[in-house]
């Protein structure tokens, strides 16, 4: 999460807005184990986002699903049990999503009661979440418009795990989503407060040439300048290729893991305009936080155009 300012203009690298922030959510309790619950304020917009299609201009309400559900429902009457079925399988998967990712036995043996304890998870695991709406829903607008998130995800509704999409979906729509005063920077300030108010060191501008591994454990990594820091846990930032394949390297990899990885296909790219106006949006009118435009209702050929653009 990186804020810079250029000339008289402020702008944020990378964060929207964050959900799980609320007293008991996910992101508000590592903040509070963090130690920077307090060092940071967030901000709640009126509104998750604003969604402008070829026949619609939708704004999607903060914390009131039953007031998007009217929303939805006013432009398409027919479809009202549909869109209330598939908000129900939604909050139903992301309760047992929360109850599988934060209850006390490992990830491991609660795998072996899936079917059993998570019969939601179980089942729409691998399922794509194009084929679950069109399980509930027969206009492929109004599929397009509750799939609106799917790009942050990098894949096409077609490719999206349905349970990948559904966690963060519900969390936004039904706990609201909140934004740093400050911007993102603000929380990374935070974290580096709170580091070296625990006797850690911030290190920067230190390029990674390979992590070091002993016995199959990965223990430590060597800089460009060949310095090198041991740790009991390493956390890489970066793509799985780079990862694996530079920092790592196969002779320390099963070759079941390899043969995965090498199947796995790059998802799109993004290209990003920092723009400064010289004029305050707010006397055009404009006040929504996070503005989507979408030229048509394709998602699937929108994903295709990039992935061949990408080849180009």
């Amino acid at each position: 999460a990186v804020h810079f300012r250029r000339g008289d203009f402020e702008f944020d690298a990378s964060l929207h807005m964050i959900c799980g922030c609320d007293e008991g959510g996910p992101t508000y309790d590592i903040l509070r184990e963090c130690g920077i619950v307090d060092k940071v304020k967030l901000l709640k917009p009126r509104h998750l986002y604003r969604a402008i299609f070829p026949d619609f201009d939708i704004r999607v309400p903060q914390n009131n699903p039953q007031e998007y559900i009217n929303i939805l429902t006013k432009i398409f009457p027919s479809e009202r049990k549909g869109i209330e079925k598939l908000f129900n399988e939604i909050s139903k998967l992301y309760y047992e999503t929360r109850s599988f990712l934060y209850s006390k036995p490992a990830v491991g043996i609660q795998m072996l009661y899936l079917p059993i304890k998570y019969p939601g998870l179980f089942l729409y695991a691998n399922k794509p979440l194009g084929k679950m709406l069109d399980r509930f829903l027969q206009d492929n607008r109004l599929k397009t418009i509750i799939a609106q998130l799917c790009g942050y995800c990098g894949l096409s509704p077609n490719k999206l795990a349905f349970a990948y999409f559904s966690y963060p979906w519900h969390d936004y729509l039904y706990n609201g989503g909140h934004y740093p005063k400050g911007g993102s920077q603000a929380i990374s300030n935070a974290f580096a407060e709170a580091i070296k108010e625990n006797n850690g060191k911030i290190i920067l501008n230190k390029e990674v040439e390979k992590i070091t591994i002993k016995g199959g454990i990965a223990i430590g990594v060597m800089t460009k300048d060949k310095e090198e820091f041991f740790a009991d846990t390493i956390i890489s930032n970066i793509d799985a290729n780079k990862t694996f394949f530079s920092l790592i390297t196969e002779e320390y990899l099963p070759k079941a893991f390899t043969k995965r990885l090498n199947k796995m296909e790059p998802s799109i790219s993004a290209l990003q305009i920092y723009l400064g106006l010289n004029v305050d949006l707010k006397d055009k009118g404009i006040l929504d936080y996070e503005i989507f435009y979408n030229p048509n209702y394709d998602f699937e050929s929108q994903f295709r155009n990039f992935i061949e653009h990408d080849n180009m």
